[in-house]
């Protein structure tokens, strides 16, 4: 989780938002859903990756769906 973190915002080591989001993806598939809502963000906002809304707003309704 830190790593993926450090990854985005360049901290410490260079900033890569493939190896984030791989990282941010894994977690989310190991369902640790508040990880989920920051990988809507790279498919919502294209960061790193093609844009994808749909794939975006399945992963959030994981979080959303978590949290009920």
């Amino acid at each position: 989780m830190h790593l993926a973190y450090m990854y985005y915002y360049g901290q410490g080591i260079e900033k890569d938002y493939k190896k984030s989001f791989n990282l941010y993806e894994g977690l989310c598939d190991r369902d640790i859903y508040d990880m989920c809502a920051i990988l809507s963000h790279f498919y919502t906002d294209g960061v790193g990756i093609k844009t994808r809304h749909q794939k975006g707003q399945e992963n959030f309704r994981k979080t959303l769906l978590r949290s009920i």
